[in-house]
């Protein structure tokens, strides 16, 4: 990040929780720098088990499904935020995003799969789904297109070359998705196992402008009180109370920010 240069709210994040949980990785004496640093842990997926990992992350299972006997193979991946696509003209919420994110695919002959059930090579389906919530979960809507195929931010596990969302890349220009994506004030996440986990929205990110390049961030974050809770616009100095309403009325939402009911 550079003083006076365009930067991205989400990228920003990305870089903050990165450096948060480096930085108790490193008081707990645990050197990422280190090559295998992660096989000489003295348990497995100790580094997925800091503060910031407790709050904000969660695990994505990734199943690859035999079409001739039906054979399953999972993967566990942590995350801390999801992105998601909204380019398509059938996106027009959150839960159509998520569906699209864990909408079930078939491999094509290219890419095979040999069984180990069967011990065939087949052309499997393939789906994403959440398997374990997290506690605060935050979600980015990929409002930014760029050239090149690019089609904005990749999906991986965390560290700082594979978080969700690195790299934005403002310098290199990119277009602004406009449409208005609706957001609910509670989410319910379908997960792995066919449960859904319940949400409250706490706070959303605005991006006001036409592209990646430009354009100013404000916010709005939602205080508990004895009576239930208030709704306050923030932008930059400025702060004003607002409605329920208003809130649900924005158009340009970025990234959500949801607290865990339960």
């Amino acid at each position: 990040f550079r003083p006076g240069r365009q930067e991205d709210a989400h990228e920003f994040l990305v870089h903050l929780l990165d450096a948060m949980n480096d930085g108790e990785l490193k008081a707990a004496g645990i050197n990422q720098k280190k090559s295998g640093w992660r096989d000489n842990l003295p348990i497995p997926r100790l580094d997925e088990t800091t503060f910031v990992h407790r709050m904000f992350g969660g695990y994505l299972r990734s199943q690859v499904r035999c079409t001739s006997c039906k054979y399953k193979s999972n993967t566990y991946d942590p995350f801390l935020d999801l992105s998601l696509e909204v380019s398509s003209r059938k996106v027009n919420c959150v839960y159509t995003a998520f569906r699209e994110f864990t909408r079930k695919e078939t491999l094509d002959a290219a890419n095979k799969w040999k069984c180990s059930g069967c011990k065939k090579r087949v052309c499997p389906t393939k789906q994403l789904t959440c398997f374990r919530p997290p506690l605060s979960l935050c979600i980015q809507l990929k409002r930014f297109s760029f050239g090149g195929g690019m089609g904005g931010y990749m999906h991986h596990q965390f560290g700082f070359s594979h978080f969700a969302g690195k790299g934005m890349g403002l310098m290199r220009g990119g277009n602004k998705i406009q449409k208005s994506i609706e957001f609910p004030l509670t989410l319910k996440l379908p997960l792995s196992d066919g449960r859904k986990c319940e949400y409250e929205l706490t706070g959303i990110v605005i991006h006001v402008g036409h592209s990646a390049t430009s354009g100013h961030y404000t916010a709005f974050v939602r205080r508990p009180t004895s009576k239930g809770s208030e709704w306050y616009n923030m932008d930059d100095s400025f702060v004003e109370p607002v409605s329920e309403k208003t809130v649900l009325r924005q158009k340009d939402a970025y990234v959500l920010f949801y607290c865990r009911k339960e």
